[in-house]
């Protein structure tokens, strides 16, 4: 038995290595699937939670006495969200739970992704995540992660890229409909805080996504 684990412990070592490695090395074009280090199975071997963050998509100003809160998305962003939501369930990194702002263009895009991603649960919405902190992130993420894996947070800028910055140690720029894809060295939501070891595998922008 101290051999598997042994085992284990060097395969969730080298595997979160690489990624580092590749992050490092290609930090301005990273790209992985689920398929380069077969994160579906090694995030759960090695007792990893996977945290997906999403900006919401590109939202309309053609109502400029609309609240901001209020804001729909516009065309771009109805046809971006969709595409992030599908490229989800062609990699197979469909959310176990999605959280969301109460805001118009937030809770919307949650909405479409959640549709063509094919995620069958219900989207959570809180008014926190409305141009929330990095913190309020986390604590949201700690509240209600409960016992999923594979977790999405939807939200706005600049949190969210304050809050990828905070994980990855690096600054990354989170575009409208952008997705980022952490696995993180815990096995429970609730230990989840800014020193949490955390690895940035993958962000990506819906110009990029086939």
């Amino acid at each position: 038995m101290n051999s598997v684990v042994f085992t284990l412990n060097v395969y969730c070592e080298i595997i979160v290595s690489l990624a580092h490695f590749c992050q490092e090395g290609k930090r301005n074009s990273f790209q992985i699937t689920a398929d380069d280090l077969n994160s579906r199975n090694y995030a759960k071997l090695c007792h990893m939670k996977e945290l997906l963050l999403l900006r919401h998509a590109k939202s309309s100003w053609s109502e400029p006495v609309l609240a901001d809160y209020d804001r729909p998305l516009n065309k771009r962003g109805k046809d971006d969200a969709p595409r992030m939501g599908d490229f989800l369930r062609r990699e197979d990194l469909v959310p176990d739970l999605i959280i969301s702002s109460t805001a118009k263009r937030a809770r919307h895009s949650a909405e479409l992704v959640a549709d063509a991603a094919g995620y069958e649960g219900d989207i959570l919405l809180t008014r926190e995540l409305y141009h929330a902190d990095p913190n309020t992130f986390l604590e949201i993420a700690r509240d209600l992660g409960r016992d999923q894996q594979r977790l999405m947070l939807v939200g706005h800028n600049p949190g969210i890229e304050y809050l990828v910055e905070a994980l990855s140690g690096y600054y990354e720029r989170m575009p409208t409909a952008a997705i980022a894809y952490f696995q993180l060295s815990i096995d429970a939501w609730a230990q989840l805080d800014e020193d949490t070891p955390a690895k940035l595998l993958a962000v990506w922008l819906p110009r990029e996504v086939e």
